[in-house]
């Protein structure tokens, strides 16, 4: 029986927000996963839904009407930047953006309005943007777009965002900083020199927001045994504290080993872990989760985010299991006892503010 959606558009292997000469890296892995897809045989367990475009009234839930404007034009003039130089403009990037964060809000609305209660969109997880314009490849941002539709659809009251990008999930973490019905997690490499700079264990959010936004900076370098131990130690204790009525997840799986822009040593082994333990927390809380794709620019980050579709399915066929051990099965990394004691320190620190929050 089929246990997750897979929201999908054939568009999505043709453009990418970054500048071109990363185009064909990531062309190559959206056209890569959606092989993997049948070649493995998932695609007899999931149900492939067509993306589509929003209408740009959807945009406004987040985004000021300058910048909208201002990336129209962008879109119809078909040159120049939407940022600092990260994020190109080109003719009809407007159109691709109104379908990425509409394939988000038809994932989201699956979810919602459905009895299978898990849904995972490949191109997602634009989670730099901020309200006042683009940042980082990241033309809006899907992630905050849906957290406000759910509040305006569906009356969703508590929101958990958990992101595992290896770039700081800064603009999510910015929209919702002061915010304390939005709690996000962010699992991200933190180094001097590393985009964007942002995602320190001592960003906690302000005001009454304060405390609900909690970072787990990671050093270059690490790897499988302490992410996955951070991740066990955080993630189900603030969830199962906070108790959200939706969770959505960025999925980024830049952090692994092989990642032309990342610099942690993740295997596909991790991917898994983070779905499945995510997985079994909605299903624990009954609530919808929402799997939004996120950065990843290797060659196997294609096999990184069919991992992250496995934790999410339930009950795999043995004859199925064998073509992904196959097709995506990596050894697990390991890390020297001086990563895990920073990453330690960190994640004992980010235990505090939670033990603090009043039930």
């Amino acid at each position: 029986m089929c246990s997750l959606y897979v929201v999908w558009h054939d568009r999505f292997k043709e453009f990418f927000f970054s500048p071109k000469d990363l185009w064909p890296t990531w062309m190559k892995r959206m056209r890569r996963f959606r092989e993997l897809l049948t070649e493995t045989d998932l695609e007899s367990l999931v149900i492939i839904i067509e993306g589509e475009p929003c209408d740009e009234e959807y945009l406004r839930l987040v985004h000021d009407e300058d910048y909208i404007k201002f990336l129209k034009r962008s879109s119809e003039l078909g040159y120049g930047l939407l940022d600092y130089g990260d994020t190109i403009a080109y003719e009809g990037v407007f159109e691709d953006t109104l379908l990425v964060a509409g394939s988000t809000l038809k994932a989201l609305k699956l979810v919602m309005e459905s009895k299978l209660r898990r849904a995972y969109q490949p191109f997602g997880g634009l989670h730099h943007a901020k309200r006042e314009g683009a940042a980082g490849f990241c033309p809006v941002n899907d992630v905050a777009i849906a957290i406000e539709y759910a509040r305006k659809k569906y009356g969703v009251n508590k929101i958990a965002v958990v992101d595992i990008d290896v770039h700081h999930g800064d603009g999510t973490q910015a929209i919702y900083y002061k915010d304390p019905n939005v709690l996000t997690i962010s699992f991200h490499m933190r180094a001097p020199w590393f985009y964007p700079g942002t995602g320190d264990v001592a960003e906690l959010g302000e005001g009454p927001g304060y405390g609900y936004s909690l970072n787990i900076p990671l050093p270059p370098g690490t790897a499988d045994e302490t992410y996955q131990w951070a991740f066990k130690e955080v993630v189900p204790r603030a969830i199962l504290k906070y108790r959200p009525k939706l969770l959505i997840a960025q999925l980024g799986v830049d952090g692994h080993k092989d990642d032309l822009l990342g610099g942690l040593r993740l295997s596909t082994n991790t991917y898994r872990f983070v779905t499945l333990t995510l997985k079994e927390l909605s299903k624990e809380l009954n609530m919808p989760f929402l799997g939004l794709g996120g950065g990843g620019y290797g060659e196997r980050s294609a096999e990184a985010m069919i991992a992250c579709v496995v934790g999410l399915i339930d009950g795999i066929p043995k004859d199925i299991t064998d073509r992904l051990d196959r097709a995506i099965g990596e050894e697990k990394t390991r890390d020297s006892s001086e990563i895990f004691l920073r990453v330690k320190e960190a994640v004992e620190e980010v235990l505090k503010v939670i033990n603090s929050w009043r039930t």
